[in-house]
């Protein structure tokens, strides 16, 4: 969301996932800045979270270990389909 509403990833992504972020030159980014003609939000489900530094110490890295988080939950993930959970937006 940032860099369609900024023209720039956020220095905390950034920073974390590094080089395997693109960089926007000054005319990509005033191209990609406001370039969204609709955004929508598709919600199905809810997952308790908690910040997990050490992850990040890993070299090993992907998209999972850049959030940084443990996911908590008895259940998480184990139907091939996720909960729905439309309550979870409130």
């Amino acid at each position: 969301m940032k860099p369609l509403l900024h023209g720039d990833y956020p220095t905390s992504m950034k920073k974390i996932a590094g080089e395997r972020i693109p960089t926007f030159t000054d005319r990509e980014s005033k191209l990609v800045k406001g370039s969204y003609g609709f955004i929508g939000l598709i919600h199905y489900t809810n997952i308790n979270i908690t910040y997990n530094s050490l992850v990040l110490e890993s070299n090993l890295r992907d998209f999972s270990a850049d959030m940084a988080v443990l996911m908590h939950g008895s259940d998480l993930f184990e139907n091939a389909e996720y909960p729905i959970e439309p309550w979870g937006l409130i």
